[in-house]
């Protein structure tokens, strides 16, 4: 990652756990997106943010259109934070899952 204060890139430690990540603007925090298989109907996205050059994970949301027609998000890896929703929602999203990954790590990275 580049460092303008130093014009060096520095190494960060998991960074490539998270492909294609996004800046959160205003904030510390990034969000990545990878498809998981089924033709790209299994995806994950996850948030974290950067300390010490290491990526920290600090949730996911993971897609299925494949076969359980859901989409959950859990909190800092746990199980017993998870929230399930339908995918029926991102129908309502102009660019679909990734429209609602953009809107919903915009809007909720605070509770993470």
């Amino acid at each position: 990652m580049y460092n303008p204060k130093t014009k060096q890139f520095n190494f960060i430690e998991d960074f490539s756990n998270f492909p294609n990540a996004t800046h959160i603007n205003k904030t510390n925090k990034y969000y990545s997106y990878h498809h998981s298989g089924c033709a790209d109907m299994l995806w994950d996205s996850d948030l974290f943010y950067i300390k010490d050059n290491k990526a920290i994970l600090l949730g996911n949301i993971h897609g299925d259109e494949c076969e359980l027609n859901t989409i959950s998000i859990t909190k800092n890896n746990k199980q017993k934070d998870t929230k399930t929703i339908s995918t029926e929602i991102l129908g309502k999203y102009k660019d679909g899952k990734f429209g609602f990954i953009d809107s919903y790590w915009e809007k909720h990275y605070k509770e993470f």
